[in-house]
């Protein structure tokens, strides 16, 4: 209460304001909530901006990045998350922008600074060494609330761009990825499988392509190098006028891009002016000297106006696909950096962009509809589990219809010889997770979904939310590709120990309701399972 009555007793402040409407958003005071055990990350904290973080509907990339915030610390800590909290603010800054993995300076900064007892110095000996240890395997730029605010400001530009590319449904509110999920039409049924991944491939692609040109299609300015350290040489290849490129052209390009992958762009396709070619970026980096390197102070927040062609080329798919290894800290090693700390969720395990191989430029428009013959559709169907699928009755999508689907029209049902669509269900019983797939069928859903109700199972979005079993039908109508996660909550609460006024019999009666309720829940998922089976087949085995 005391903290609430400092900030709303400044006058003409709105920090109180901003706190209170940001603790109800639905899931980033969560995810931000889970950075408090970390004091000294709050030095960086910027109340008076948590306005523009929700404004800007970019709750995945935001969440990815207070994520990396955190397992970097709990990382360093050995996984020990009850050590989080002896984590200082000297510690915090010292540690900020850092990549002691890649830059021998930063290295040797933070080995002088662990001498002279100024890092870590609330852990015990034996801990620091563990630390230093881990610390040194870091070969990206350690992040922090300071950062994050700070690279919000690029995020911005790229958000600008993609917030273009769809219009925000009336009365209701969704975040970038959520809306373009809606723009997806495949002219053909595919499996969910699939569709997955090529929305998951085509989200990086059109945010990546949003980092790279961002600031050629918004009126965000880069940031001006200052002249008394490195005039910027109007000839210079790495200066902003020597690379202008008519933001027409690149609009008119990321349109075809979407068209191309099966995305409905936000205007008509005006054949009378022909998709240009964009110029491939050429390779190249900043600081040229091998020997020098970004100062720490500069590697973070919008990228400076002498760095144009090193970010472009760095932030190109063939360059995002290398995986050489950095040597030292540069523009683009630090554009890639700040880009994969917000996407990292859109990435595959191997580190690397989801699609396989990167085109031979970054300038190829790839259509989905140039991957699939009319075999590659049926096998693509038939990746669903026990669905047989014969390619050749396989029907395209009228476009009217998707068109409708994507602003919740009530349209036709699909011709009788087109196969359900089926959606993605984690269902977790204890320590056992069955991903389900289910029809996305109304009535299906209607008994499904009371199923859920009744053997207390709570549900969860991709982003943390939780929404009610009933809700679920509608969920997957709007976001067929996304994935809820179905929870078995225990009824009644176990506790570490056995509070006074309870006997040790209460405890082993709840204890064994708890388990009559687990048998209950898991004999109903796998009526349901059986059911699933007996239907055209959907369901993916047993727990």
């Amino acid at each position: 209460k005391n903290w609430w009555a400092v900030l709303e007793a400044v006058a003409g402040s709105k920090k109180g304001k901003y706190l209170r409407l940001f603790f109800k958003h639905a899931t980033l005071h969560q995810k931000l909530n889970s950075l408090l055990v970390i004091p000294g990350l709050w030095e960086g904290m910027r109340i008076g901006l948590l306005h523009k973080v929700t404004a800007m509907h970019c709750d995945e990339p935001i969440a990815c990045y207070w994520g990396l915030i955190f397992s970097t610390f709990s990382t360093l800590v050995g996984g020990r998350d009850e050590l989080l909290p002896l984590i200082d603010g000297v510690t915090v800054d010292l540690l900020q922008s850092r990549v002691p993995k890649v830059s021998s300076a930063d290295l040797k900064f933070l080995e002088d600074n662990m001498k002279k007892g100024r890092l870590f110095l609330n852990f015990s000996e034996a801990d620091q060494r563990g630390i230093w240890a881990r610390l040194t395997e870091i070969d990206y730029p350690i992040p922090t609330l300071k950062t994050f605010f700070k690279d919000r400001l690029y995020l911005e530009v790229a958000q600008c761009v993609m917030k273009r590319l769809f219009v925000q449904p009336r009365g209701e509110k969704v975040t970038i990825d959520q809306g373009l999920y809606r723009k997806f039409h495949h002219p053909v049924p595919i499996s969910m499988e699939l569709r997955q991944r090529w929305l998951g491939d085509d989200l990086l692609e059109f945010w990546r392509f949003s980092f790279q040109y961002g600031f050629e299609l918004t009126d965000h300015q880069r940031l001006k190098w200052p002249k008394d350290l490195d005039p910027e040489d109007p000839f210079d290849p790495q200066s902003s006028e020597s690379s202008f490129i008519p933001n027409q052209e690149i609009w008119r390009y990321l349109f075809a891009l979407m068209r191309a992958r099966s995305f409905q762009a936000p205007v008509p396709n005006d054949t009378s002016f022909p998709t240009v070619e964009l110029p491939s970026p050429s390779p190249c980096e900043y600081p040229e000297d091998i020997s020098e390197e970004i100062d720490v102070t500069k590697r973070c927040g919008k990228p400076y106006s002498n760095t144009v062609e090193a970010d472009r080329f760095a932030l190109s798919a063939e360059s995002l696909q290398q995986s050489q290894i950095p040597v030292r800290v540069t523009a683009g090693f630090l554009r890639q950096s700040v880009f994969k700390a917000f996407f990292g969720y859109l990435w595959n395990s191997n580190g690397q962009i989801h699609g396989g191989d990167p085109a031979d430029n970054n300038t190829d428009i790839q259509n989905h509809g140039e991957q699939l013959n009319q075999g590659d559709v049926g096998r693509n169907v038939s990746a669903i589990p026990d669905m047989d699928v014969d390619s050749g009755s396989v029907t395209e999508i009228p476009l009217a219809a998707s068109t409708a689907l994507a602003h919740n029209v009530v349209t036709v049902a699909p011709a009788a010889n087109q196969p359900t669509v089926f959606c993605v269900m984690n269902i977790t019983l204890g320590e056992n997770t069955q991903s389900v797939g289910l029809p996305i069928d109304e009535s299906f859903f209607e008994e499904f979904s009371s199923g859920l109700s009744n053997n207390n199972f709570s549900v969860q979005l991709m982003d943390g939310r939780h929404i009610h079993p009933s809700e679920c039908y509608s969920h997957y109508v709007d976001y067929p590709s996304s994935q809820l996660h179905a929870n078995l909550k225990n009824q009644y609460p176990e506790y570490e120990s056995v509070p006074s006024q309870m006997g040790i019999g209460s405890k082993r009666q709840r204890t064994g309701e708890n388990d009559q309720q687990m048998a209950r829940a898991m004999a109903w998922l796998q009526e349901q399972i059986s059911k699933l089976k007996d239907r055209d087949g959907s369901g993916e085995g047993e727990l």
